[in-house]
């Protein structure tokens, strides 16, 4: 992962940069079951892989809305709606201008959404086509519309060591505009008329500049050559709108429901709610945590190594210990839903594995815990993201801890691992009915 790019990328911006590997058995099924073979006749092993590493890095839930930005063609939409069962919209510019029903036509830097709409969105081999500013107007365009919370992905997103445009000169290029100070590369018979590949500088300028109310980050896959050796996937950029103190919320998502036509069935407004959304993001120190028996706990910095950036968690945990390390305790409202994440990167482990789990504590006694997805240690080495969903009882005097569980606790465990961005969210006001029943202690 520290190649140039990415190292010129951390020393250049604050961005977040994450290595990422595919679980091609995983891919394979994915693959297969959503019949890509017979969807793309050209190109579906790349297709299917944009599509199923975002659907991973968005973490879709029953609960989302999602768009799909440069749609035309695309089969994606109708997997998320067949799996989540969830409200999908599709925009393209070439559709007709406006909404009707489900199908967005018009720019994308002007959707006729109001503000904090979506909570996913997603953009697959299309970005590097947007032409003129567009780029930057996209970027500012997603954080109006994302909801609190929501996400944005691009894939690919091409980095280079130089800034040029692509076009093929064959084809129809009435009005193009090349990027001021950008190489022009011609490549006949590739029948697209534009495409922006961005320099470290020039990406900061285009588009980390203007993403404000987001947080940025960048993936590099390190595997897709196994995957499929015609997969080009390198890049994929994510980025999640920030909380602010006086974002409100109310109901389930949003102060406001509304409709498939966007008009308007519930309106809270008058008596609004503040939702303090990041509760609390623990500090990248040794200082925001407990050891337990042989574990030692330090805080390595390097922006130029992403891959030793957080903290290090080090030696043995002994037989009988169900935790490498505990946060320190939070307070929580009862009857609220919470998700934790965070990220893990482990070294070296002498066996089993390990995930983050989030305990409830009731009046200072354990209660409860919720397990995050697993670390995956076919990819060890890489750091990987890790999720629970909390649902807090109708209890008075409770919090909450992270733990960096261990597996299996009966057997004493030799680790070297690193954890950083250690963060608790309130995801809803108010828990509903079938949530409660579904992960209530």
């Amino acid at each position: 992962m520290n190649s140039q790019l990415t190292i010129e990328l951390a020393a250049k911006s604050n961005i977040k940069i994450n290595g990422y590997y595919v679980n091609r058995g995983e891919f394979l099924k994915f693959f297969d079951r959503w019949q890509y073979s017979k969807l793309y006749k050209n190109n579906a092993m790349e297709k299917s892989l944009e599509h199923f590493v975002s659907m991973q890095l968005l973490y879709f839930n029953d609960e989302d809305i999602y768009i799909d930005i440069a749609s035309s063609y695309s089969k994606f939409p109708e997997i998320i709606r067949q799996i989540y069962n969830i409200r999908v919209y599709e925009q393209d510019l070439c559709y007709s201008l406006g909404v009707k029903g489900q199908i967005v036509g018009g720019d994308a830097c002007k959707l006729p959404f109001p503000d904090n709409f979506f909570s996913k969105m997603a953009l697959h081999c299309s970005f590097e086509h947007f032409e003129k500013d567009a780029d930057s107007r996209f970027i500012k365009e997603a954080a109006r519309v994302l909801k609190p919370g929501g996400m944005l992905c691009i894939l690919p997103l091409y980095l280079s060591n130089t800034y040029f445009n692509l076009t093929d000169p064959t084809i129809d290029r009435t009005g193009i505009e090349f990027d001021k100070n950008a190489t022009i590369k011609e490549s006949v018979g590739w029948a697209n008329r534009f495409a922006r590949h961005y320099s470290v500088d020039k990406f900061k300028e285009r588009v980390l500049d203007h993403c404000n109310g987001l947080t940025p980050s960048i993936y590099v896959l390190e595997n897709g050559k196994e995957v499929d050796e015609s997969c080009y996937l390198k890049y994929i950029f994510v980025a999640e709108k920030i909380y602010t103190n006086n974002i409100v919320k109310q109901n389930n998502t949003s102060i406001r429901q509304y409709d498939n036509n966007l008009n308007i069935i519930n309106d809270q407004t008058t008596q609004p709610e503040i939702n303090p959304s990041i509760l609390y993001l623990w500090p990248n120190n040794a200082t925001a945590w407990n050891v337990f028996d042989d574990i030692v706990i330090i805080h390595k910095d390097n922006n130029c190594d992403m891959s030793i950036n957080g903290v290090n968690l080090t030696g043995i945990a002994k037989a009988g210990t169900w935790s490498f390390a505990r946060t320190t305790q939070v307070a929580i409202s009862s009857h609220k839903y919470y998700k934790i994440s965070g990220y893990m990167l482990i070294e070296s482990i002498s066996e089993g594995g390990s995930n983050l789990k989030c305990e409830l504590w009731q009046h200072g006694d354990w209660l409860n815990n919720f397990e995050s997805n697993r670390y995956d240690m076919n990819q060890k080495g890489s750091w990987q993201k890790l999720i629970a969903i909390v649902s807090a009882p109708s209890d008075d005097y409770l919090s909450l801890s992270v733990a960096i569980e261990k597996r299996p606790m009966e057997n004493a465990i030799a680790v070297n691992m690193y954890v950083k961005d250690i963060k608790l969210e309130m995801i809803n006001q108010h828990l509903p009915d079938r949530i409660v029943e579904r992960q209530s202690p």
